[in-house]
């Protein structure tokens, strides 16, 4: 048996479990058992959470395993369906991601370090010159661009 193979079976145990669980009844029960399903196939895709539908979040929200943030097996938040370890994770990094770009740096010396390494300011913007002193000045600066857009070579 293929390893995806592994992970459907796996997936669909999973939420055979707790569709049995859940608190609701009939197609409710079984939809609830295909979602969780679904979440544990999004999550093995790389994803930390479903996206579900206006009816499905008002299927799952009925459900005592799922609340809005607080201790259960599931968390609804917004239109996003989470097992609740995942969505915890996920408030953490957030907070942390905060908590570092809040922070900021003083150097005296950053323009004449910045004017040796780019040189002086010419009558453009200089964009890595701008994202080099970004990336001194702050806890946490995030640098994107195409290829060729000089990201390295600003790094």
């Amino acid at each position: 048996m293929s390893k995806g193979l592994n992970y459907r079976a796996l997936d669909h145990h999973l939420g055979r479990f707790f569709s049995g669980r859940c608190g609701l009844a009939g197609d409710d029960q079984e939809r609830f058992g295909v979602l969780v399903e679904e979440l544990s196939l999004a999550m093995a895709d790389g994803h930390s959470c479903l996206e579900l539908d206006d009816g499905d979040c008002g299927l799952v929200i009925k459900s005592p395993l799922v609340s809005a943030g607080s201790e259960s097996p599931f968390v609804l938040y917004k239109s996003r369906f989470y097992f609740h370890r995942y969505y915890r994770y996920e408030q953490l990094l957030a907070e942390k991601l905060k908590q570092l770009a809040a922070v900021s740096h003083d150097y005296a010396e950053l323009e004449s370090s910045l004017d040796e390494l780019f040189g002086k300011e010419p009558g453009g913007v200089d964009y890595q010159r701008v994202a080099a002193r970004m990336a001194i000045e702050k806890s946490l600066c995030l640098i994107s661009g195409g290829p060729g857009t000089g990201k390295t070579t600003t790094v």
